[in-house]
């Protein structure tokens, strides 16, 4: 993996690196998220610190992304963070193009149509972003909805206990609100 690429997407995870005096590099970010990366770092931490003398990562772009999101929708800053958060990253190795290109279309509906409702009903970032770490597609009982939906399924019914979709004229398909959630998943982000 190019240096810049793993500097741009630790930022997105929310990883802030700083090129210190001494000439080494400080990251610093959520421990779960900043355990992930450490290896990845350790392996290439000549060449980012190489890249990150030539070049400055303005880690505001992705402040004023999430101001932006915050202000036009009226979310709360955790909630445009998770949008902003899938916006801005790679595909994951375990979607197939068409099946990432769906999990974004469903980004754009919740903030655009629906995300509003969600907060309202007290649906929480994970019951909408989360995703099994090793077997993203595989692991049912890890799905947020955006994992949950089918390419053209769009949300038709947002309730406090279930969000309800619909694909063309067909039957509506209910995601019920998980009672007690896998505690092995983690967030869409935390794939890259």
């Amino acid at each position: 993996m190019e240096p810049l690429a793993i500097i741009l997407q630790a930022a997105a995870q929310g990883i802030r690196f700083k090129l210190l005096e001494n000439g080494l590099i400080q990251a610093k970010g959520k421990r779960s998220i900043a355990e992930k990366w450490l290896p990845i770092i350790k392996a290439n931490k000549w060449e980012i610190i190489a890249a990150l003398k030539h070049v400055h990562v303005d880690y505001t772009a992705f402040n004023n992304r999430v101001a932006i999101i915050q202000y036009q929708a009226g979310i709360p800053q955790e909630w445009a963070e998770a949008f902003v958060r899938v916006y801005l990253m790679q595909r994951p190795q375990a979607f197939k193009a068409w099946e990432w290109q769906t999990v974004l279309d469903g980004v754009d509906m919740l903030l655009y149509e629906h995300v509003r409702a969600l907060i309202n009903h007290g649906w929480a970032i994970a019951d909408i972003f989360a995703i099994h770490p090793t077997a993203p597609l595989g692991r049912t009982d890890c799905k947020g909805l955006l994992a949950l939906l089918r390419e053209g399924e769009k949300v038709e019914i947002v309730t406090a206990q279930a969000i309800c979709t619909r694909k063309n004229e067909g039957a509506l398909l209910c995601y019920r609100k998980p009672l007690s959630p896998s505690p092995e998943r983690r967030m869409l982000w935390e794939l890259a």
